[in-house]
């Protein structure tokens, strides 16, 4: 059984949301290994607030069963390591630019995109069930019903895909919010004079 979350991150069982995420950044920033904490620390913090953050989780452990949580840290932590790169490539050299914040826009860009397609996937699912009420069929086997339910039960899967990828994001959004990066805006000023 995994260690007591409530505990790990010093809440009450019937902490709320908000509470939980405040309580995970201050346990967060305090045991970082880059601030003198233990990975191992980090570690049972990070599994804490993903139980607690998540409501199937938490409901889960609540319950009395054992949560498994690694498959989101593992997909954020390569997400968030995978932006990282890309955007330490495309502004290395720039000091002026802070490249935690452009991991942050770019995971919120994506989290957008990602929200934007379940929207359009929820909408066809809509329409298409529509088309189920509306068919029907005077012989036989109704082959093309069959062919819609399939397509819907498709959607409706990649939908929830998509929610599970909006959590992963969003995870590695919040990892990033206990990182800093400091600019240095005067190796990068350039003034252009007109005569």
């Amino acid at each position: 059984m995994v260690s007591n979350p409530y505990k790990d991150l010093g809440v009450e069982e019937d902490a709320t949301d908000k509470e939980i995420k405040t309580a995970y950044r201050q346990k967060a920033k305090k045991h970082h290994p880059d601030r003198g904490g233990d990975s191992e620390s980090i570690k049972q913090i990070n599994r804490a607030y993903l139980i607690l953050s998540d409501p199937d989780l938490r409901a889960k452990y609540d319950h009395g069963e054992n949560p498994d949580t690694t498959p989101i840290e593992v997909s954020a932590a390569q997400k968030l390591s995978e932006i990282f790169a890309q955007i330490l490539l495309k502004y290395l050299g720039q000091w002026n630019i802070n490249l935690i914040e452009q991991c942050k826009n770019e995971l919120d860009t994506e989290i957008s995109n990602v929200k934007e397609i379940k929207t359009n996937a929820t909408a066809i699912v809509h329409k298409l069930r529509e088309v189920i009420v509306r068919l029907s069929c005077n012989k036989g086997e109704d082959k093309l019903g069959m062919l819609i339910e399939y397509e819907i039960r498709r959607i409706e899967m990649e939908i929830k895909q998509g929610g599970e990828r909006i959590k992963v994001l969003e995870y590695a959004k919040d990892v990033a919010d206990y990182y800093e990066f400091d600019t240095d805006i005067e190796h990068n000023i350039t003034i252009t004079f007109n005569v």
